[in-house]
């Protein structure tokens, strides 16, 4: 082999691997990311925020005020072309009015990236909560809500999840969980869509009427992901053309070390 040639297919072998190495970091990461927005009434917002990278992070909103209840709420989403998921957990809520009184509150994720175009998706929800304390089992209730936003819309309600509708258990001075209907109890049913061509959103609702001073906290979860789970994922073309230049680039790496060796 001349020198030039052996100059030339060094430097290939080079470009190759790096090549082979940015298609497996393009492979284990997907480049979208989650916006969330947290708002009363779908209209005053809380607080909103662009969650860095994919994986799963999460938004926190700290002990606030809104209307006549104290709210403290965590936010997690979860962003993977295998699976997306949004869970609101509110720590705290509670009426610090004399009189019974309700509160809106909406959970709204957007650029969610599981599934590719003309996927079936599987969408369901599912809800937990306890009253108290004090809890009243006579004026208390919260209906949870989810939908899914085809074309990617904040607080975009294209698929109706189905309401679940649930109240304390009994009333307490101190605390008691929260019945919801449902099959099981606290989980909707499963909805199957067609994935379009954009990214998707899901949207979250909890309508909750609480007693004069009564006291609640809830975890909402949604969840969407190819219907035939995440092995049947189909890789996009760009992941294609990635995956053949990352076994271009081995083959290349393995080429210059039996050059060396000879």
């Amino acid at each position: 082999m001349s020198f030039k040639s052996s100059w030339i297919f060094r430097g290939a072998s080079r470009v190759l691997t790096a090549l082979a190495i940015l298609a497996v970091l393009g492979l284990a990461t997907p480049s979208a990311s989650a916006a969330i927005a947290i708002s009363y009434n779908a209209t005053d917002v809380l607080t909103s925020a662009n969650t860095s990278g994919s994986g799963t992070t999460s938004v926190a909103v700290s002990p606030t005020t809104v209307g006549n209840f104290t709210l403290s709420l965590t936010v997690t989403t979860t962003n993977l072309s295998s699976s997306a998921g949004l869970t609101s957990i509110t720590t705290t809520v509670n009426n610090t009015s004399s009189t019974t009184d309700t509160l809106d509150l909406f959970v709204t994720g957007q650029n969610y990236i599981a599934g590719t175009s003309g996927n079936f998706m599987l969408s369901n929800f599912s809800v937990s909560g306890t009253g108290g304390p004090p809890a009243n089992a006579a004026v208390d209730t919260t209906t949870a809500s989810s939908w899914v936003g085809t074309t990617n819309g904040a607080y975009q309600m294209s698929i109706n999840l189905d309401p679940l509708t649930g109240a304390p258990t009994s009333t307490t001075p101190l605390t008691a969980p929260y019945a919801f209907n449902g099959t099981p109890p606290g989980f909707g049913p499963n909805i199957f869509w067609i994935r379009g061509s954009t990214d998707f959103s899901m949207t979250q609702q909890l309508l909750m009427t609480l007693g004069a001073g009564d006291q609640a906290s809830f975890t909402i979860t949604t969840s969407s992901l190819p219907s035939g789970g995440p092995t049947n994922v189909v890789p996009e073309p760009s992941t294609m053309a990635l995956a053949g230049l990352g076994a271009l680039g081995l083959i290349g790496y393995g080429l210059r070390r039996k050059a060396r060796s000879a």
